[in-house]
């Protein structure tokens, strides 16, 4: 099975409908631009503002944190940076959390459109995303940022699979990983989208898995 051939938009339509979802989430969830550091988060500000040997290191970046987790870009990245950049002001933390979700949303009305050809689907995908009560959280909530970025990489990493850019895709794959470890997962969406809809690209994905295996035996 193809995916449906998106039929020509209007201009306003083509980039007001993916944009309405984006308004929506800002009109809905303004108020977490608002809230200030929360438990974990007092333990990762440390990152950017207590003394280091050097102002960047690949330990400060790479070194196993909390749980013995790697998560470089969504947590020592993203807690050095800016608390060095801007000290205890969560703003900043929070506008880069949104804009996250915003581009994940960007990302998820592309992929649905081409799946389905229904400007409908795609922002009705949108609203349900932003519907599930687990979005809350997510926003307020610095340190687990992870759980907002790492869709981010999945969606990325699968839109690109989708138009033919597989080095690229793998490349975001892998930057995936030092997000979050759930997506070691992805191997398998990407699979059931070229089973779904382009068998020929099912042997491209075989080498997803190796990176997930020896991801989690590191």
């Amino acid at each position: 099975m193809s995916s449906p051939t998106p039929a020509r938009l209007h201009p306003w339509l083509r980039f007001g409908a993916p944009a309405f979802a984006c308004l929506f989430l800002l009109l809905f969830y303004w108020r977490a631009l608002n809230c200030w550091f929360y438990q974990d988060d007092f333990g990762w500000l440390h990152l950017g503002l207590g003394p280091h040997p050097s102002p960047f290191s690949l330990d400060l970046l790479f070194a196993p944190k909390a749980h013995g987790n790697i998560r470089p870009w969504s947590e020592n990245l993203f807690f050095w940076g800016l608390g060095r950049l801007f000290g205890v002001n969560p703003l900043p933390f929070h506008i880069v959390i949104f804009a996250t979700v915003i581009a994940s949303l960007l990302l998820l009305y592309a992929i649905v459109r081409k799946l389905t050809g229904s400007v409908a689907a795609a922002v009705g995908a949108q609203f349900f995303w932003l519907a599930n009560p687990a979005v809350g959280p997510s926003l307020c909530w610095a340190s687990i940022y992870n759980e907002t970025q790492y869709p981010f990489f999945i969606l990325l990493a699968l839109w690109l699979f989708m138009n033919g850019r597989y080095w690229m895709q793998l490349v975001v794959f892998i930057l995936g990983l030092g997000s979050l470890e759930t997506a070691v997962m992805y191997p398998c969406i990407a699979s059931l989208y070229a089973f779904l809809y382009h068998r020929q690209k099912l042997r491209l994905t075989l080498p997803l898995y190796v990176v997930s295996a020896a991801f989690t035996v590191i």
